[in-house]
C-alpha cells in the first residue's frame, strides 16, 4: 500500500495524525514516479477543508517547480 491509498484510507476513518503523516510523506517525496498518485489524492480532499486545500496548494507549488514532474502529469492526462 503506498502513502497516497494511506491518505485516503486515514482520511475515510478520521485518523487526523495519519493524514498529516501521509500528506507530508507525499509532498516530500514527490517526483515524475508518484506524481499521479498523489494528484490524485490530493485531488480527491481538496475541497473537503481549508487544511486539505492549502495541501493542494503546496502540491502544485512543488509541481510547478518540477519540469519531470509536470511532464508525467501532462503524459497522464
Amino acid at each position: 500500500m503506498d502513502a497516497s491509498e494511506v491518505l485516503l484510507l486515514a482520511h475515510r476513518y478520521q485518523i487526523a495524525d495519519l493524514v498529516s503523516l501521509a500528506k507530508a510523506h507525499l509532498l516530500k517525496n514527490l517526483s515524475a514516479d508518484t506524481a499521479v498518485q498523489t494528484a490524485r489524492a490530493f485531488r480527491m480532499l481538496r475541497d473537503q477543508s481549508p487544511e486539505h486545500q492549502e495541501t493542494w496548494e503546496q502540491f502544485c507549488t512543488q509541481v510547478a517547480q518540477n519540469k519531470s514532474v509536470v511532464e508525467a502529469l501532462a503524459l497522464k492526462v
